[in-house]
């Protein structure tokens, strides 16, 4: 009987499988149409008149969308599409008049990637652009400029295969962003312009530059709450705002080392700054940095940017891996509590001249590494404790709770014993 009741329980099970296989597997293969724009009606996304190939209707969820420049008759566009509309991919192509500019006052959501092809005029999203999954943003020559990047915990990827992106607004997500941005030997950037604090994930630079746009703000830490800025050796980390000068603070955790190269393929450093005319500058890294090979902070002038900063740039956060740090213009000081580099704490001129030594002011017993000296705060020497083996107890209880027990019972033997020879 249990066994039949059994049975009858299986094949309701493989029924009500078999059911809903039937019902979802075609919702998975039904794909979206790909909208192409026309702008033929005027500039507005809802209009179906404005777009082809779409089903005789504006897009919806789950539809690709295309902006081709050569079959277009409007450029300025506006996404009035209801807003729980998630697009699939957007794709920038052909050669026109213009490049698009797509206006909208609510994030554009998707659930695919964004490939800019190389026309030859840049395109440009107002929008935040809201990844709904992980995802790639291919981009030409044509380049790209956003108004916010949103990852929630996805993993982005941009990959450079002629220019760069511009995010003027805000990245946000604790998920991850990688950037590939060397198009051929040169390094382009993926600029950050907005104030980032909703920003918690981790950012992986392969190749190219990731500049940070200081000077937007002043003064400012655009990433300030991320998890850490991994600079990979032929990229680089790149600091610049255009005729403002700056006391910028960097907190985040950031590795680097190595050397990469700019956006018309001269050679820089690991680190390369840039603050337009400012000649004053000061850049501290207050957060722990690591270094994974010889670095040198870039800070010369080349044929494409404004005179680089000439300023101080002071390392006071943990410094670690046994490498060298040093720079091109302008001086370092490193006064960590905790620098286990092989660059001492001290002043230094530019190429690596010690000017002089220590510097720093840390609490007693704090300091760790730094050969180049340290102040007397931090060099300070108690007597030491004689050791008694409670340390051994408290790092390890259950062998002492062992050893206490075994004790005790040698020890009531013993008494036993030497209660029966007394009697």
């Amino acid at each position: 009987m249990k066994i039949k009741r059994l049975l009858q329980l299986s094949s309701a099970v493989v029924l009500s499988l078999s059911s809903l296989l039937a019902i979802s597997i075609p919702n998975a293969l039904a794909a979206g149409d790909t909208c192409t724009w026309t702008g033929a009606t005027n500039s507005n996304f809802s209009n179906a008149g404005n777009w082809s190939n779409c089903s005789s209707a504006a897009p919806v969820t789950g539809d690709n969308v295309v902006f081709d420049e050569s079959s277009s008759s409007q450029f300025n566009l506006t996404d009035d599409l209801p807003s729980n509309t998630v697009l699939d991919n957007i794709t920038f192509q052909g050669t026109g008049s213009s490049g698009f500019l797509i206006n909208d006052t609510s994030p554009i959501e998707l659930s695919g990637n964004i490939t800019v092809g190389s026309g030859g005029n840049s395109q440009n999203i107002s929008a935040v652009v809201d990844f709904t999954t992980n995802a790639t943003m291919n981009i030409g020559n044509d380049g790209l400029s956003v108004g916010g990047i949103a990852i929630g915990s996805n993993t982005l990827t941009v990959v450079a295969n002629g220019a760069g992106v511009t995010n003027s607004g805000a990245l946000s997500g604790s998920g991850t962003v990688n950037l590939d941005m060397q198009a051929n030997t040169n390094g382009e950037p993926f600029i950050q312009d907005g104030e980032s604090p909703g920003f918690t994930g981790t950012i992986n630079v392969l190749t190219g530059m990731l500049v940070l746009n200081q000077g937007q703000i002043t003064p400012a830490d655009l990433l300030s709450n991320a998890a850490g800025i991994n600079i990979s050796n032929g990229a680089t980390l790149g600091l610049g705002g255009p005729g403002h000068p700056q006391t910028a603070t960097i907190a985040e955790p950031i590795t680097v080392g190595g050397s990469g190269v700019d956006s018309v393929g001269s050679p820089i450093g690991a680190i390369s700054s840039s603050f337009g005319n400012s000649s004053g500058a000061d850049i501290t890294f207050s957060g722990s940095v690591t270094l994974t090979s010889n670095t040198t902070i870039y800070a010369g002038t080349d044929t494409t940017d404004s005179p680089h900063v000439t300023g101080l740039y002071t390392f006071n956060g943990p410094l670690g891996g046994n490498f060298t740090l040093q720079t091109s213009t302008g001086n370092l000081d490193v006064f960590s509590c905790n620098n286990t580099s092989a660059t001492p704490d001290g002043s230094y001129s530019p190429s690596g001249t010690l000017i002089s030594s220590g510097g720093e002011s840390c609490p007693a017993g704090s300091k760790t590494g730094g050969s180049g000296g340290s102040s007397g705060s931090g060099s300070s020497s108690a007597p030491k404790t004689p050791d008694t083996g409670l340390a051994l107890m408290a790092a390890h209880p259950l062998e002492t709770l062992a050893i206490s027990t075994g004790a005790a019972f040698t020890i009531l033997v013993v008494a036993r014993r030497l209660k029966a020879v007394k009697h």
